[in-house]
């Protein structure tokens, strides 16, 4: 096999190309990444350090590759937060732990088709491989959890070592702390001495616990946002300090500008969560951004999962079933920056129903209350490092950031990352990026002939906008859920328009984008913009807008007339999501 060290990937990426008897042929990765003659791997697991030791390890900690005589295996981390791509690019097979490098490798601009399947993973993983994009050229698969081997063409899943049974807390956390000494010792011995542990602490159960483990374990240090999601006191802080733990605060990015408490993406600010759109399920991590420094070259422990094995009301399940995607965009990220991710709850997460019984348990009853907002399991491990329980855990709070993701958000951030990692050139756009790069792509269906399908039955909504004054003669806005499509002003003397991350789409638009024509805009982004998608976010649908500053309404319309020529048609088409619009 032949091996490159390429300095400008990640730290921790890879990517292999697959001959076609299933043979690693070609190795390209980052600086950070173990390689041996017999195995590929960045990160840790808690086995020997060896083949065999990687295959029959249950928890494995980020990504590689074992070669056992003439099978190799693929192995994925042991959550679902994270996976490994397949490429099928004519006649070639590649693997990846990159979805910017596969979308590479397969020569393809996603659709934003490909955010609402990788999302998908929240329900689980019965339905591996999930197929993020398909062309007559070539393939995206997305493996979760499953290690896999090629046979042939086909990829056959394996599945992973099991978790032990746990009967009782003690016998649970005390296999809590055995595997995290035997993850934190294959790191540094992979990776050197000077990788360390590092705790994520707010005033929530599930990182409280997880940083007591991290104690036990000898982790000295800790990171927190001050503020969570509607800029409540998160700081955890003072819960580190209680045990001796050292703690860094920073403030949370992107915090609420409008009363939904989600923020619209636009150019610029695209650039500084770009890492975490390109990982293609939302981009919510982004408030792990301030940690860079402090958690490069670390194992980082968070509490992901936690509800569904240390909760109280949940149906217990093998599937991996989750509430939301929190934690899963933070992939190419962990990969620059270099760190291992390490959701401890994910350890027994295919028993939880032992877990559940544990939690429901005599021996559990000091430390369950009547509130709906309690993990026994999460308290009793605070306790045993000597949390004091005012501290933590007294009401449910959020960090992470729920952006409007416009429906090119994605492949510009593709784009932007490959550019990158040095993938591939600079381009030139004469125009917005994002029309540029959707109109490369045809949909598998048109806009328009949704549009006069599906809404010519629409009744209309009006809604006075008052205390507002724009100077547009009309406004129309093309609104899918909480995601703005296209924005077009009529103003005198023609019209303007403007894509859905704020770009001044030149080709489309009659006249020139003038000083006065960007304060107008600025108006409608911050006025009416999340106004209307409040509106359409409660349809879960489309809905196209129009204002018109003659009677100061906006309407919910059908046009009959309503037809969109060449690019616009097709990047429309592109983040059609069916007739519920985008959820």
């Amino acid at each position: 096999m032949k091996t490159i060290l390429n300095p400008k990937l990640p730290r921790l990426a890879w990517f292999v190309e697959i001959s076609e008897d299933s043979i690693p042929q070609y190795l390209e990765h980052g600086p950070s990444v173990h390689v041996s003659s017999d195995f590929v791997f960045e990160g840790t697991f808690n086995l020997e350090i060896k083949p065999l030791g990687i295959l029959n390890s249950n928890v494995c900690l980020g990504s590689g590759f074992v070669r056992i005589g003439a099978d190799t295996t693929f192995i994925t981390p042991s959550h679902t937060l994270e996976g490994l791509f397949v490429v099928r690019n004519e006649d070639r097979t590649f693997v990846s732990n990159s979805n910017v490098i596969a979308y590479h490798l397969a020569d393809l601009i996603p659709t934003h088709l490909a955010v609402k399947i990788g999302w998908r993973i929240k329900y689980g993983i019965d339905n591996m491989p999930q197929q993020i994009e398909k062309t007559e050229t070539s393939e995206i698969l997305k493996i979760s959890f499953h290690n896999f081997r090629f046979d042939g063409p086909e990829v056959q899943l394996v599945e992973k070592a099991h978790d032990p049974e746990f009967e009782n807390f003690s016998q649970y956390f005390d296999y809590l702390a055995k595997t995290g000494t035997s993850l934190i010792e294959n790191l540094k011995e992979m990776h050197g001495p000077h990788w360390s542990l590092m705790g994520t602490v707010s005033t929530g159960f599930d990182s409280v616990a997880c940083l007591a483990l991290g104690k036990k374990l000898g982790c000295t240090k800790a990171v927190t946002l001050r503020n969570g999601r509607g800029n409540v006191d998160d700081n955890g802080a003072p819960i580190a300090h209680s045990i001796g733990i050292e703690c860094e605060e920073f403030l949370r990015p992107f915090s609420e500008q409008y009363t939904n408490t989600r923020l619209a993406l636009d150019y610029s600010n695209l650039s500084d969560c770009a890492e975490f759109v390109s990982a293609g399920t939302l981009a919510e991590d982004v408030c792990y951004l301030p940690f860079e420094t402090s958690i490069a070259n670390t194992m980082v422990l968070t509490g992901f999962q936690a509800d569904k094995l240390w909760g109280r009301k949940f149906e217990p399940s093998s599937n991996l079933e989750r509430g939301d995607v929190s934690g899963s965009s933070m992939g190419e990220f962990r990969l620059r920056v270099g760190f291992v991710h390490w959701p401890v709850p994910y350890l027994g997460c295919r028993s939880n129903k032992n877990l559940l019984k544990i939690t429901l348990s005599d021996e559990m009853q000091d430390y369950r209350d009547t509130t709906n907002y309690n993990k026994p399991i999460a308290i009793r491990m605070a306790d045993s490092a000597g949390i004091p329980r005012e501290l933590y855990g007294l009401k449910k709070k959020a960090a992470s950031v729920l952006f409007d993701e416009a429906p090119t958000a994605l492949p510009v951030s593709i784009y932007r990352q490959r550019v990158k990692y040095g993938l591939c050139p600079k381009l030139s756009f004469d125009y917005s990026e994002c029309i540029d790069l959707c109109a490369s792509r045809l949909p598998r269906s048109g806009f328009t002939s949704h549009y006069h399908k599906t809404y010519q039955s629409l009744q209309p909504r009006i809604s006075n906008l008052a205390q507002v004054n724009f100077q547009s003669d009309s406004i129309d806005v093309h609104v899918f859920g909480r995601t703005v499509g296209l924005v077009s002003m009529q103003l005198h003397p023609g019209i303007c328009m403007y894509d859905g991350l704020g770009g001044f789409i030149q080709k489309m638009s009659t006249m020139d984008e003038t000083e006065a024509v960007k304060i107008e805009y600025l108006a409608i982004k911050t006025k009416l913009l999340p106004f209307l998608r409040d509106i359409s976010n409660k349809e879960r649908q489309y809905i196209h807008f129009q204002y018109l500053k003659k009677t100061g309404e906006i309407s919910a319309i059908y046009r009959e007339d309503l037809q969109f020529e060449g690019n616009v048609d097709y990047y429309l088409g592109s983040l059609w999501q069916g007739e519920k619009g985008v959820v």
